[in-house]
């Protein structure tokens, strides 16, 4: 079979998109615990990630989330800016689960999404360049 060149600038596209998240958490090394609320500050942050939902080149966190069962989970953040949540699974070629900009107001964004057993990266991100700072992000189980 022969390899065009769109799939082979798709396939790069995949693995990058992969690897950003997955090399800038590495360095980082943070985790989260559903039922524990943890702070973060992307002012010192490299810009990794580009959620779908956003127009950004900010600076971004990413934290490590590992379910011990199958579940519906409730992932908010709260800041002092514009924010863009993000759960991305590493194992699927870095693909987006879920992305949201403004739950109920540009400093708060929220997401509900069912994961498998498994560990997947969860990114704050600011909505656009500039749009960076502290934050608080939680995790719960329904």
């Amino acid at each position: 079979m022969e390899t065009t060149p769109l799939a082979l600038a798709l396939a790069c596209l995949a693995s990058s998109v992969a690897a950003a998240p997955a090399a800038a958490h590495a360095q980082r090394r943070r985790t989260l615990t559903a039922g524990r609320e943890v702070r973060g500050n992307t002012s010192s942050t490299p810009n990794s990630f580009r959620p779908s939902c956003g127009a950004s080149h900010a600076n971004d966190e990413s934290w490590t989330f590992t379910p011990r069962d199958t579940a519906t989970y409730e992932i908010a953040v709260s800041s002092d800016h514009d924010n863009v949540l993000a759960v991305v699974d590493p194992a699927s070629a870095g693909r987006e689960l879920g992305c949201n900009d403004d739950s109920t107001d540009n400093r708060h964004s929220f997401l509900e999404n069912t994961l498998e057993r498994g560990t997947y990266f969860v990114v704050v991100d600011g909505f656009r360049t500039g749009n960076q700072g502290s934050f608080t992000l939680d995790v719960q189980v329904q």
